[in-house]
C-alpha cells in the first residue's frame, strides 16, 4: 500500500497499511487491538468497561459487542446511541482509566458541533416510532423477493436477461439493506440504542418480520460487513482507518500519494470501469471464505452467501454448472451497478477530504464526517431513491441508527447547527461526483488548503 503523508500525526498509522497485502476484516480489528489501549475490554473515551454480563442483553444483538472487545468504542458508541439512556448505563460497567491517550483524532466535546446536533435530533425524533418503518421494510422485503424469484427463473430458463435483472434488484437491495439497522421494538429504540440488525438471540426479534430477518443476512457476509462498513469505513470515512478505501488498493488508490504517479492514475481512473463487474463475484466471495478459513476462525455466517445459489439449485431443479454460470454472471452484474452507484454517491471528489489533506482545526467528529461526505441534490425528497442509492448520506453517516425515511427531516436542523458553527454545509450534483471520483483517482497531492476555509 502507498506510504501517505500524514493528516494527523499523533493518529498512530497502522502496521497492516505499511506491511501491504490485503487485510482481512479481523485483521483490522486485531490491529486496532494492538493500539487502542483498551486492555482486553471495552474502551469508550478515556473509560475501561467490562461489558462481558451485558453481551447478550445488549439490545443490538450480542455480535457487536464480541467483535469489538478489546477495542476503542468511542465512535461507535457516540454514533450508534443518540439518546442519554445508553451512556447512563454504560456507568455501571465502568472499570477504570484507560492507561494511554486514546489512539484517535476526533473528539466528542459535549459543546461541539456532533454532540450538539445529536441533542437536537434526539429531541425532534423522540415522537418517532422505534425501529424501521414500514416503508422501508415492505421496499427491502419486495426487492429481496423479486432477486430471488428473477435469480431462479434466470438459472431455469437460462437468460441472461432475467439475470441482469436479478443483478440489478440484488444490487438495490443490498444498497438498502445495510440502510436498515431493525432494532427490537420497545424502549430501547432508536434513540439510544445501538446500530445493527438484532441477532437471533435478541429479546424481541420474533416480533420482526420473518422475511426482514432473513435479508439482512442473505446477501452478504453480515460479520464481514458490520467490521468493514459499520465500524470502519462509517466511523472512520477517507481515513487510513477506512477498509473501503483500501479494499481496493493498489488498483484503484483514492488517497493522494506522492507514489501515485500520473500514468499511474490516468490509467487507474480508465480502467476502474472494467474492475465493477469483479467486485462481488463468485470468485471474490470463495477467495473470502478460503482466506477466513485459513487465516481466521471460521464462523458459520461465511456460508451465508451459498443462499442465493443454493435456493438456485433447488428451486430450479438445474444443473449445478449452470448455477455456478448464472449466480457468476448476476453477481457481477449487481457488482457493476455497485460500482456505478456506490462509488460515486458521495466519498470521492478532490474537494471532499481524503487522509493526507489538511484536516479542519476542529477535530469534531462530525465536522470530519461532514468533510469526507457530500449529498446530491438530484437524490433528495425521494425516499425510494434515497434507500436504493445510499442518499441522504451526510446525515446516514452521522446517525446510522435512523431509518432514511426520517432522515430527510433532520436537514433544517443540521443547516441550522452548520451555520452556528460557521460550516459551509455544500451538496453536489450526481454528475460531479460521478466526474470527480475519476479525477480523484488521479490526484496525487494532498490539498493543503485549510478543511475551515
Amino acid at each position: 500500500m502507498p506510504n501517505l503523508e500524514s493528516s494527523w500525526p499523533d493518529w498512530k498509522y497502522p502496521e497492516w497499511r505499511e506491511k501491504g497485502g490485503q487485510l482481512t476484516a479481523d485483521g483490522w480489528l486485531e490491529g486496532r487491538r494492538e493500539v487502542d489501549g483498551a486492555e482486553g475490554l471495552w474502551r469508550v473515551h478515556d473509560g475501561l468497561y467490562e461489558l462481558s454480563s451485558w453481551v447478550h442483553s445488549h439490545p443490538g444483538g450480542s455480535q457487536w459487542l464480541e467483535i469489538t472487545k478489546g477495542t476503542d468504542i468511542t465512535e461507535a458508541f457516540e454514533a450508534h446511541h443518540i439518546g442519554p439512556l445508553a451512556s447512563k448505563m454504560l456507568e455501571n460497567f465502568y472499570v477504570r482509566p484507560a492507561k494511554t491517550p486514546r489512539n484517535s483524532a476526533f473528539t466528542f466535546h459535549p459543546d461541539g458541533f456532533y454532540r450538539t446536533l445529536k441533542s437536537r435530533v434526539y429531541e425532534k425524533l423522540k415522537g418517532v416510532r422505534p425501529g424501521p418503518s414500514e416503508h422501508s421494510k415492505r421496499l427491502l422485503e419486495t426487492l429481496a423477493i423479486g432477486t430471488l424469484m428473477f435469480s431462479v427463473l434466470a438459472a431455469v430458463y437460462h437468460s441472461y436477461l432475467l439475470g441482469a435483472v436479478a443483478g440489478h434488484l440484488s444490487n438495490d437491495t443490498k444498497g438498502e439493506a445495510p440502510q436498515l439497522h431493525p432494532l427490537p421494538p420497545g424502549p430501547s429504540s432508536h434513540l439510544s440504542a445501538v446500530n445493527c440488525p438484532p441477532s437471533p438471540s435478541t429479546p424481541g426479534t420474533s416480533s420482526q418480520p420473518a422475511a426482514l430477518q432473513i435479508l439482512n443476512h442473505l446477501f452478504y457476509d453480515y460479520r464481514q460487513w458490520r467490521i468493514t462498513h459499520a465500524l470502519s469505513h462509517h466511523l472512520f470515512p477517507n481515513t487510513h482507518y477506512d477498509l473501503e478505501i483500501s479494499s481496493f488498493e493498489p488498483l484503484m488508490m483514492f488517497l493522494p500519494s506522492p507514489e501515485k504517479t500520473k500514468l499511474f492514475g490516468i490509467t487507474s481512473a480508465v480502467v476502474s470501469p472494467l474492475l465493477y463487474p469483479f467486485f462481488c463475484t463468485f470468485t471474490n466471495k470463495a477467495l473470502c471464505l478460503h482466506s477466513r478459513i485459513l487465516k481466521t476462525k471460521f464462523h458459520s455466517q461465511d456460508l451465508i452467501s451459498l443462499v442465493l445459489p443454493t435456493a438456485m439449485l433447488l428451486v430450479g431443479r438445474v444443473p449445478v454448472s449452470r448455477v455456478i454460470l448464472m449466480w457468476t454472471y448476476i453477481n457481477m452484474i449487481s457488482s457493476f451497478w455497485f460500482g456505478v452507484i456506490g462509488l460515486n454517491a458521495a466519498h470521492h471528489h478532490p474537494e471532499i477530504f481524503h487522509y493526507g489533506d489538511k484536516p479542519r482545526e476542529d477535530r469534531d467528529w462530525g465536522l470530519h464526517t461532514l468533510d469526507a461526505t457530500r449529498d446530491r441534490v438530484e437524490v433528495m425528497g425521494s425516499p425510494n431513491l434515497v434507500l436504493v442509492t445510499y442518499g441522504d448520506h451526510s446525515l446516514h453517516h452521522l446517525f446510522p441508527t435512523i431509518d432514511h425515511v426520517h432522515l430527510s427531516s433532520l436537514y433544517p436542523i443540521m443547516e441550522q447547527t452548520c451555520r452556528e458553527f460557521g460550516y459551509n454545509f455544500k451538496l453536489k450534483t450526481t454528475w460531479d461526483l460521478v466526474t470527480a471520483q475519476f479525477r480523484q483517482l488521479m490526484r496525487n497531492e494532498p490539498n493543503l488548503k485549510d478543511q475551515n476555509q
